[in-house]
């Protein structure tokens, strides 16, 4: 019998040793797989006009609320407010209206049973429009009877080579589509700059006084403005590039509901000490034509 418990105490004492040596190993519990547990869609309420589009995103957090970046969801829309695309772009669009309403709804973005909304509400009133340039062009002082209607890159400003010479530019929206009775929210010509002086300049922009045609205007036929108080203007930087705003809305206003006929805008420099040219894309450009982008309610 002491022999038995003498070979059990040995094999034992060996179990021991074997364990301090080669390290006691504790199991780990495994790491839970992430299991999606909430969606959030942001901006989490938003306003817009009747065609305006807005960028949704979703964040879809697990069981311990950690995001699950990659994670797929399917974008829906509820209560007829517009079209949604499979990345989350929302293009409003709401024409139940018999006057003027709010309309509301919802946008989902969805995965695995789990849902999330954002609330949207549409001024089924308000619209946005983009409107097309129907004339521009632009005349040199220094070549008076040249047209340079079908350059794709127009000039405006002053030169101060060959003894100092102006570049005035022409350009026209058609806005009839839009009633008289309209009320103009905002309305912004757009051009894309690709070029500006080493200098900060300022560019005044007039209503034209009349009719003009910009496959034969040129410096010396070019109409005269309404009168000297500019109904805009642009300071525009060294830095500026690409596109560049100008809010004209009082002006679209006075269009739309007949207060001034619509000939179109001139504009142009009035520094004569430095040069200051911009160079910009125009309508005979294949890209980044100029565009009159409106908010509108009727």
């Amino acid at each position: 019998m002491r022999k038995i418990m003498f070979m059990i105490s040995t094999l034992f004492l060996f179990f021991l040793l074997f364990l301090i040596a080669t390290g006691c190993q504790t199991a780990q519990a495994p790491t839970p797989t992430p299991i999606l547990t909430t969606i959030t869609v942001s901006p989490e309420s938003v306003s817009l006009a009747n065609g305006q589009t807005c960028q949704f995103y979703a964040t879809c957090k697990d069981q311990d609320g950690n995001d699950m970046e990659g994670q797929a969801v399917s974008w829906s829309v509820a209560g007829g407010i517009g079209t949604i695309s499979n990345a989350g772009l929302l293009t409003s669009s709401y024409s139940g209206r018999t006057e003027r309403t709010l309309a509301s709804g919802t946008v989902k973005a969805t995965a695995d049973g789990i849902t999330g909304e954002s609330t949207v509400t549409i001024d089924t009133a308000s619209r946005v429009l983009t409107i097309d340039c129907q004339q521009n062009t632009y005349v040199d002082e220094l070549l008076p009877n040249t047209l340079y209607y079908s350059s794709t890159t127009h000039y405006v400003g002053y030169w101060t080579i060959y003894g100092g010479f102006f570049d005035t530019g022409l350009i026209q929206f058609d806005v009839s589509s839009i009633p008289s009775y309209a009320t103009i929210t905002s309305a912004n010509l757009n051009l894309y700059i690709q070029e500006v002086p080493g200098v900060d300049t300022t560019i005044y922009f007039y209503n034209v006084a009349s009719s003009w045609d910009e496959t034969t205007t040129t410096w010396n036929t070019r109409p005269s403005s309404t009168g000297l108080t500019s109904v805009a203007s642009k300071a525009f930087s060294t830095t500026d590039s690409g596109w560049i705003s100008i809010d004209i809305s009082d002006c679209v206003q006075q269009w739309v509901d007949g207060t001034i006929t619509n000939n179109g805008l001139i504009y142009g420099s009035m520094d004569s000490l430095q040069w200051n040219v911009i160079k910009y894309y125009s309508k005979a450009s294949s890209v980044n034509k100029p565009k009159l982008e409106i908010v509108a309610d009727y």
